[in-house]
């Protein structure tokens, strides 16, 4: 059965969206909570969400540095490819959108990796804010914006 719960966080609510204790979805603020919900109506859930709500407040505690829970990223191939590189990416470390595309032997597709990043069903599960632009430069984060990505890549460097 779905079901959803959220936890608070420093950018905003997080939803978490667990089936049958696979974690298909993480949503970051109320706009994408709202598409969702109208959609599918989940019920609410403490129980169902409780294993990864847990890992998220022990990462956000500095507590935590992988996450344990079942995953279920469905997307693309390349979507998929993206976010298994992305999930690699070593705690506390970046990585940038050309070096990814590099990695998967497709060193043009800079945007297509940025695409991908953008459509990850698993935000902080699959690290995406660990991705930024060749130069440094911290490109978008969801709802939660840029600020929340930089808080969260200080989180993981201990500051």
């Amino acid at each position: 059965m779905i079901a959803y719960d959220f936890l608070e966080s420093a950018g905003g609510r997080i939803y978490t969206i667990v089936n049958e204790g696979v974690v298909e979805k993480i949503l970051l603020g109320e706009r994408e909570w709202q598409v969702y919900q109208t959609e599918k109506n989940c019920p609410h859930d403490k129980e169902a969400c409780r294993e990864v709500i847990e890992q998220l407040k022990e990462y956000f505690q500095g507590q935590r540095r992988e996450f344990s829970v079942a995953l279920k990223a469905d997307g693309t191939d390349f979507f998929c490819r993206v976010w298994a590189a992305v999930a690699a990416i070593p705690y506390g470390e970046v990585r940038s959108y050309s070096e990814i595309a590099a990695q998967l032997d497709r060193p043009k597709a800079c945007r297509a990796v940025g695409m991908a990043n953008n459509k990850n069903p698993l935000p902080i599960l699959i690290p995406c804010h660990r991705v930024i632009g060749k130069n440094g430069k911290m490109v978008g984060y969801k709802e939660f914006g840029v600020t929340f990505k930089e808080y969260l890549l200080r989180l993981e460097q201990g500051e």
